[in-house]
């Protein structure tokens, strides 16, 4: 075995691809003309991995992740508080992320312990079926003289009515759950590890509008 690694690293992956049956495959997903003549040279030239990054899976369905969710949320509240009590940052980027966190939650201490935002709750979001499709992702740059060339990205992604095909807009729904009377809780009971504000799905609605 040890003798056959060096002809086995240098093996193309249309000669792997030629063992993969039709029993074995588990599912399709369309790729785009742009992907497929980028992957197809994958197939003959060894130099190119031919990666390709697919959505987050459970049961072979994709699904969009509540954590992701949760982190957009995260960002546009914490945007909206910050304009809204003029907080100013100073020092390095971690003291201004803690500064900011702290003054905009209007929390007395940063513990990430005691995450300001633990009292919202979102599910994850699961992907109908032939929905995706792979596509190029291209990285553009305005700084000059810079170049990505070379750089080969595929991720499997949303389906568009951009996509200029019959795409009917497809509605995913999104389970959020704001524990107000849990926060309220919490500030009683332990007012230095929860946020001096109140959270709520109005609050955060207006947020993600801004």
């Amino acid at each position: 075995l040890l003798d056959a690694l060096p002809r086995l690293q240098v093996l193309p992956a249309r000669m792997i691809g030629m063992g993969v049956r039709p029993e074995h495959v588990l599912a399709r997903i369309p790729v785009s003309q742009e992907s497929a003549n980028e992957l197809q040279k994958a197939l003959t030239e060894i130099r190119r991995s031919g990666a390709v990054q697919p959505f987050i899976r459970s049961g072979r369905q994709p699904f969009i992740p509540g954590s992701s969710i949760k982190g957009a949320l995260r960002t546009a509240l914490l945007s909206a508080l910050a304009a809204k009590h003029a907080v100013k940052l100073t020092g390095e980027m971690r003291d201004k992320h803690r500064t900011l966190v702290r003054e905009a939650f209007r929390m007395r201490r940063n513990d990430t312990a005691d995450d300001p935002f633990r009292f919202v709750h979102v599910a994850d979001v699961p992907i109908p079926k032939e929905r995706t499709r792979i596509d190029q992702v291209r990285m553009i740059t305005l700084k000059k003289g810079a170049s990505t060339k070379g750089i080969q990205m595929h991720y499997e992604r949303l389906l568009a009515i951009a996509d200029g095909r019959s795409c009917e807009e497809v509605q995913l729904d999104a389970v959020i759950e704001v524990d107000e009377e849990g926060l309220r809780a919490c500030r009683a009971r332990r007012p230095d590890a929860a946020p001096q504000i109140d959270i709520s799905w109005n609050e955060l609605r207006q947020a993600v509008n801004r």
